[in-house]
């Protein structure tokens, strides 16, 4: 039996990323759970229009998304929990300047340089379409083929309305394989 739950969003958990913007050379930290794919070329990110990281996107086009990861969730979640018009978040972690010019965080272990190509005004939210421009991941992560092995990497996801964060790391089968076990009419062979 299902229950009626109403209208409410319930497409989680989403991946927790750390969004990296710019303001006068200095870097912004922001988390943020709304982000997705639209094309193989483009993603989404959508941030509320009140948040400073969001008024620096808007300033300046470029910015980081960092996939969180246990190891430096504290201070992404420090970055959510903090809104750079009162607090300054530069020095929460050490970073460098990107091909783009956006931060890149050193405690990331996969960072993906974006550009703004449009936004999808919301009244209460920003919805950035962004461009890939550049992806660096740290060996650490990689398998021997240079593949992101995501049983290593083991982004965090952020799970609503609960407030909380969920490890990845367990494979339950192959895409595109799973499937071939069942017959023509999608019962088992």
């Amino acid at each position: 039996m299902k229950q009626d739950l109403g209208k409410i969003l319930a497409l989680y958990p989403t991946p927790a990323v750390l969004v990296g913007s710019l303001t006068e050379g200095r870097a912004d930290w922001t988390m943020v759970a709304h982000v997705g794919i639209i094309a193989h070329d483009r993603l989404l990110v959508s941030m509320m229009k009140e948040h400073y990281g969001a008024q620096c996107i808007e300033k300046n086009g470029i910015f980081t998304i960092s996939s969180v990861t246990a190891d430096f969730l504290e201070k992404a979640d420090y970055a959510g929990l903090h809104s750079g018009n009162d607090t300054d978040k530069s020095r929460l972690m050490a970073w460098h300047p990107g091909v783009t010019g956006a931060p890149v965080p050193e405690e990331a272990k996969l960072v993906i340089e974006c550009r703004v190509v449009d936004n999808y005004p919301h009244p209460v939210f920003d919805n950035f379409i962004v461009t890939i421009e550049k992806v660096w991941a740290e060996d650490s992560i990689l398998d021997a083929k240079g593949k992101i092995d995501y049983r290593v990497f083991k982004p965090v996801l952020f799970e609503f309305p609960t407030y909380q964060y969920l490890e990845t790391g367990k494979i339950l089968g192959n895409c595109r394989q799973l499937g071939k076990n069942l017959g023509k009419e999608g019962e088992k062979a």
